[in-house]
Formats: C-alpha cells, structure tokens, sequence
C-alpha cells in the first residue's frame, strides 16, 4: 500500500477519533477542524472527482462525519502528532508543542496560508487514482452516414435491427464493466424494450437522412408534426377513429430508402405478399367471421354426424376398456359433444381384481378418472369388422392378406 493510501487511512481513523469523543462528551455541535500533513490525501478530500474503489470509500466516510471545510494543512516540521510517531524519549514528551499543540494554532490568522502552487505536485499524484471515465455516443447525425454502410451486406431488416440493438448492449455493458456496476450488465436474448430502441434508432436515421437534408421532399399537403420520440409523423383524416396512432398518424417514410425498400419486402414475405388491404379493418373482421363459421360448422358435423349416431346398448356382456383406447371423458355440466378426448395410458384395478380408475392422457396433460366415466369411441370394433371382411377385385376375386 503506498504512503498516500496509509495517510488517508490516518485521517479516516481521526474522524472515527472525534466522533467517538463527541459521542462520549455528548458535544455534537461543536466546530471542529481537522490537520493532516499530506497534500495528497487533502486534494482527495477538498476536490470532488470519481476516484477509484478504495479512496472513494473512504473519502465518502471522512465527508459523512466531516465537511471538506473542516480540513486544513500543516507542515511536517509544525505537525505534533510526528513526535510519538516517529518515536522519541520521555523527555521530549515534556514539551509544549505534544501536550498543547503548536504556538499558532490558538491565533485562526497566524494558521499556515498555503497556496495553490504548493499542491500542484501532489494534484497530480491525487489524479493518478481517479476512474477513468469511458463515454459512449451513439447518436446518428447527419455525419453519421458511414455507420450504416455495414447494412448493404444484411437483407433482412429485421437482422439489421437485431445487429444493432447487440451493439447498443455491447457499448452499454462496456461502461457498466469500466464503472465496476456489474449488476447492471444485459445478459440473455434481446428484450423488447431494446429491439424498440434499435428500430426507434433506424428510423430516425432514415428521416435525418432524406427529410433532414432537403425539406421539399416532404409534400406539400402533408400535416407533418414531431412526435416524443423525434419521429416526423403525419396527421391523416382518421383522427376521429378508435384505432391506433399508426393508423391515425403514420410514420412518414421515404418510398426509395434502401432500408425502407427492406421493411416492406420483409414485411410481405411474413404476410405471404399481402396486398394494400392488408390492415384494413374491414378485412380482419371478415376473416374472423369465417374463421367463427368454420369452427362452427366443424363442431355442427361432428355432433350430427358421428356422435349422434354412436349406439348405447344395453348389453350385460361389454367388452372391458384396455390400455390404448380413446374414450370420451363424460362431464355433467357439459353436452356430448364438448366431452374432451383422452387415451388411455394404465388401468388401475381394486382388491376385487376389477377395473375401477385409470390413467389417461389428454390434450393439456394427465389425470385420473374412474372407469363409469369413460365411453369409449367405438372405433377399434369398426376396424376391426372391416379388417376380417374379405377383399374382393371388382371380377369377384378374393384377395388374401
């Protein structure tokens, strides 16, 4: 450890000291000051600046029980306090300056004036343990051009949003490492929140880049305001609608843009090149109306036509469930035909050696049932009529299996 670090050591212990006195005495309010005799540890105490770990913490200790006021300089040669520390006899003891401190101290105007030229040595010994400061800027100015040139080589718009929503993490993670803030590092797949923020950055750079050079690209007859987030949006006649602001007031976007050209192609190929109707509410409405339909026409057909004509005998001899079947799960508050589909994975059998509960295995998962209320889908006896009819050609020729 070297000398300054033991020094600021000292002075941490002296303000520990007069705490514990004024604690004792019950004086809090009394002025103190405060002497020490390196120039180095007064700099980290008077000058306020990001210094590394171990000055920082206790620099922040000395200005939590003292004020940087408080503290003052003296030299070597008037200092008391070095002569015990430095060692010395019984008889030295005896004098003035160790039991009464120096001749000037009682006198504020004949206290030693020392002057800025005297720290100049010591300022720079002090910044030597000051945290190098890392600044990241990644606004996109006009001049900003050449950083999207690495975008020619991507084709998918959505790629170029995701490479640099990495680099903005990247940069972020690198200051939180040269600020020793580790538990704010960004870790795992890309959030929402940052993907946003990189197509937030996109598309301002494409708008400085068209609109910011040349106002007169923008039509005439466009309403165009700025938006919170410094995007050019245009006021359109759907303002009195319930939809959203990207209906009501769009984004306004060059129609050649390189990037732009990319969005639209990207956006077409996930919609199967949809057409201009794309968003049209109309449209949506229309699909979900048939999509309703479908599904309630496909539900109409299976009650009618294959639960309705399931037969319930009456027969004593019934053909016991086995593992394997597919059976209907009977529920009381339900119709028939919105009975859920289970298979039968294991039967468990009481001490009378009859099957009372199984196993099954659904569609969202397992549980277990009793056998009473299990039907069973009467598919495997229907298969199996059909597989011992004989086969015949259509000259009557019987086909062997």
């Amino acid at each position: 450890m070297s000398i300054p670090k033991l020094e600021l050591l000292a002075a941490v212990i002296g303000t520990r000291l007069v705490q514990s006195v004024k604690t004792s005495l019950n004086i809090h309010s009394i002025q103190t000051f405060y002497w020490t005799d390196s120039k180095v540890v007064l700099c980290w105490i008077k000058n306020s600046g990001t210094w590394k770990t171990f000055v920082r913490n206790r620099i922040k200790e000395i200005h939590s029980s003292s004020s940087k006021e408080d503290w003052y300089y003296v030299p070597s040669q008037m200092n008391a306090a070095d002569i015990a520390s430095r060692g010395c006899n019984a008889q030295t003891l005896f004098s003035l300056c160790w039991w009464e401190g120096p001749i000037w101290l009682k006198n504020r105007s004949s206290w030693p004036d020392t002057k800025d030229s005297d720290f100049k040595d010591a300022l720079e010994l002090a910044t030597e343990e000051r945290k190098p400061t890392v600044t990241t800027n990644l606004s996109l100015n006009d001049s900003d051009s050449n950083f999207f040139e690495w975008t020619k080589r991507v084709s998918k718009f959505s790629s170029i949003v995701r490479t640099l929503a990495y680099v903005k993490r990247f940069l972020s993670n690198a200051k939180s490492v040269a600020n020793r803030q580790k538990d704010s590092l960004l870790k795992g797949n890309l959030s929402e929140k940052e993907l946003s923020k990189s197509e937030l950055e996109i598309l301002l750079f494409i708008q400085k880049e068209t609109f910011g050079k040349n106002r007169r690209l923008i039509p005439p007859n466009f309403v165009v305001y700025l938006d919170s987030d410094g995007l050019l949006r245009v006021e359109t006649k759907l303002f009195s609608t319930d939809t959203g602001d990207y209906f009501r007031r769009p984004i306004l976007l060059p129609d050649k843009h390189e990037l732009v050209l990319r969005l639209i192609e990207e956006t077409h190929r996930i919609h199967n090149h949809a057409d201009l109707d794309l968003n049209d509410m109309q449209n949506l409405r229309k699909r979900a109306k048939h999509l309703h339909a479908v599904k309630h026409k496909l539900k109409t057909r299976f009650q009618k036509e294959y639960i309705s004509l399931l037969k319930q005998t009456s027969n004593k001899v019934q053909t016991p469930l086995s593992v394997g079947d597919i059976v209907l799960i009977s529920l009381d508050n339900k119709k028939r035909v919105d009975w859920p589909l289970a298979k039968i994975v294991e039967i468990y059998k009481g001490r009378d050696g009859v099957s009372r509960v199984a196993r099954l295995k659904t569609q969202s998962g397992e549980l277990i049932r009793p056998i009473q209320r299990l039907c069973r889908l009467e598919t495997s006896g229907k298969i199996a009529e059909i597989m011992r009819e004989p086969i015949t050609t259509r000259r009557g020729r019987t086909i062997k299996s």
